[in-house]
């Protein structure tokens, strides 16, 4: 074998070798590729481009014309001391964003009080253009026949919070909206706005009596004021001040 034939053996070796480098390389990148491909999907792509839920959300855009939606009316328990069932009327919606899709569940459209006697549904609200956020239910007791072992809880009334403005200008119903409060009678009757602009639904601390503390927040701070059932108003309001 000659000098020639030796460097042409060898060159076609190296040539060959280059070949299976290349072709290692791009094995390499392509796992690489498709790993960021997983991983961007895993923890970014399918927030981004795939469906995403929410609750306590509506859509009322009235321009947006993908929505679709399903209602719905659950049960959410009996009024304790009356043939009365509060049920409330959801919905499910789901809305195109242009390069994925949005959906709400959990939203609470209405509330109602179902009557056992009657078969029939007194609504709180007359529309479904607002979204109720809480409900909160006040009780007393009932003595019969002057005996403690006799005392059976008693529906007082109810407080609704609820948002019925897009004050943030997003065109939905959401959290991020001012809230509004109403006392209801424990069938549901004699509704009564009691707070407004609200950031968040008030807690409710019962002080016997037929009174209740509420505790709420909005854009000037927290605030305390007492609500009294009989007379079917909220006394003073305070500002519970910083230290």
């Amino acid at each position: 074998m000659n000098f020639h034939d030796a460097a042409g053996i060898f060159l076609d070796d190296n040539k060959f070798f280059k070949f299976i480098w290349r072709v290692n390389a791009l094995a390499i990148a392509a796992i690489l590729v498709l790993a960021a491909v997983t991983l961007f999907w895993q923890f970014l792509g399918k927030d981004v481009f795939g469906p995403r839920h929410v609750t306590d959300v509506v859509n009322v855009d009235p321009a947006d014309e993908t929505i679709v939606e399903l209602r719905s009316i659950s049960i959410d328990g009996r009024v304790a001391g009356a043939k009365l069932f509060r049920v409330s009327l959801n919905t499910e919606q789901e809305y195109d964003l242009g390069f994925s899709s949005k959906g709400s569940k959990g939203s609470v459209l209405n509330t109602g009080f179902y009557d056992l006697n009657t078969g029939t549904i007194q609504w709180l609200f007359p529309t479904q253009d607002q979204l109720i956020t809480h409900v909160e239910t006040l009780f007393t007791s009932r003595h019969e026949n002057a005996s403690l072992l006799a005392q059976k809880p008693v529906a007082l009334g109810h407080f609704v919070s609820f948002i019925d403005q897009d004050t943030s200008g997003d065109k939905r119903l959401s959290p991020s909206d001012e809230i509004s409060v109403l006392a209801i009678g424990p069938d549901g009757q004699g509704a009564k706005r009691i707070l407004s602009g609200l950031i968040r639904a008030p807690r409710v601390q019962p002080l016997g009596g037929g009174k209740a503390v509420l505790f709420f927040d909005t854009s000037e701070g927290q605030h305390s004021a007492i609500f009294d059932w009989d007379e079917g108003t909220l006394g003073a309001e305070f500002t519970i001040a910083l230290p």
